[in-house]
């Protein structure tokens, strides 16, 4: 086993629940908004995250469906998917794919303690421009990690200027930057899971966190409004999700997911 992980406790609640239950985190969180109803039911800050001026947020929200990861994913780097929510996406799609996730799986201890990576490859997205902010550009690496009992974990961070070179061709955009971004999906029952949002995004070209921040959260929280409305009306796509997740049994089977930040 690996060092600082426990065996699961399966006595113990699952999603937000369980989390209540835990000793309480070393980060100073500050509460942005609480609510019973609506897409999101709350949204947290924590200032100065790894010295960063731009806050990190943390949205929490309650969904009807099957825990899906893939599904989700594709809210986030399939354009089409993306245009329903980010008014400002102009594209985003992988660049660059790693197809061969033996080694990743064999660095990691083969999913038993971080999970079983089957997605994992470079993005690259761009926004329009949009209330007086020119357009913006970013490329990160990202993944997907899912876990024995049906939990998932998508993450992504921004690529240092080192990796320029990996750019596709073009004009280039004041960059961007989410220095972390994650989404973390539980199961709580048959056909429902509690969902964990994370991102700390610099909008760049030195524009304030106080004037982006609020732009950041209506965003995601219309993430939520969407995912939560076409979640339960795709059965027929997400049971195909499913089968096709249950039927990978090594990791030679497995195919690239477009998912971007």
């Amino acid at each position: 086993p690996c060092a600082g992980v426990q065996p699961e406790d399966t006595s113990r609640e699952r999603g937000f629940a369980g989390i209540e239950s835990l000793p309480p985190s070393s980060l100073k969180w500050k509460t942005v908004e609480k609510k019973k109803s609506g897409p999101v039911s709350q949204i947290e800050r924590c200032d100065n995250f790894n010295g960063i001026k731009t806050p990190l947020l943390r949205f929490r929200s309650q969904m009807s469906g099957p825990c899906v990861g893939e599904y989700f994913g594709k809210y986030i780097l399939d354009l089409e998917s993306r245009k329903k929510w980010d008014a400002t996406i102009a594209d985003v799609y992988e660049i660059h794919e790693i197809s061969d996730l033996d080694p990743v799986n064999i660095a990691m201890g083969f999913g038993r303690c971080y999970g079983d990576v089957t997605r994992m490859g470079i993005g690259y997205g761009q926004t329009k421009p949009s209330m007086g902010v020119t357009a913006r550009e970013q490329m990160f690496l990202y993944g997907m990690q899912d876990f024995a009992d049906g939990s998932c974990v998508l993450w992504g961070t921004e690529l240092d200027d080192k990796y320029n070179h990996l750019l596709p061709e073009g004009k280039r955009h004041t960059r961007a930057r989410s220095h972390l971004f994650s989404a973390t999906l539980t199961p709580t029952g048959s056909d429902t899971f509690d969902i964990e949002y994370l991102v700390q995004l610099e909008i760049g070209g030195g524009v304030p966190s106080f004037l982006t921040t609020p732009v950041v959260i209506d965003t995601v929280k219309n993430l939520f409004k969407t995912a939560k409305s076409e979640y339960a009306k795709r059965e027929e796509e997400l049971n195909t999700l499913i089968a096709e997740q249950e039927s990978r049994d090594h990791v030679g089977d497995r195919h690239m997911l477009l998912m971007p930040l």
